[in-house]
């Protein structure tokens, strides 16, 4: 199956999300474009406290998670296609196809050593 692409999106794992965030606005020079910080559904999105920085064309999510792992969201186009296709492969799912409240729905899977990839698609942009 041929999965379209429009982006895909690091997060990488911090301890200290205040010096992440000096480091990244005042020494590489990004925009910080938005803090989710949001005790509640720590458990259910895996971090405590998130923030994006922006720099041209690259994006980074900077998260202080509640365990170690390494992300990578992979914005796509046909997700429903793609998740069933999965689900046809016998793939295990961490988080079931969804809409969330951040305007996007998702399924999240993990590779053998852990790391989490979350499909995600615009929920103005379903095809």
């Amino acid at each position: 199956m041929e999965i379209h692409t429009n982006e895909l999106h690091a997060v990488l794992a911090v301890s200290d999300m205040q010096k992440a965030i000096a480091f990244y606005r005042d020494k590489l020079s990004f925009t910080i474009a938005w803090t989710y910080p949001d005790i509640e559904s720590a458990d259910q999105v895996g971090f405590k406290i998130s923030s994006s920085a922006h720099r041209d064309q690259f994006q980074i999510t900077l998260a202080e998670v509640v365990s170690p792992s390494g992300w990578l969201f992979v914005n796509v186009t046909g997700i429903e296609d793609i998740y069933k296709h999965y689900l046809e492969n016998g793939v295990e799912m961490d988080q079931e196809l969804d809409d969330f409240p951040w305007g996007y729905r998702e399924f999240w899977v993990r590779d053998p050593d852990g790391n989490q990839i979350r499909f995600t698609q615009e929920i103005n942009n379903t095809d």
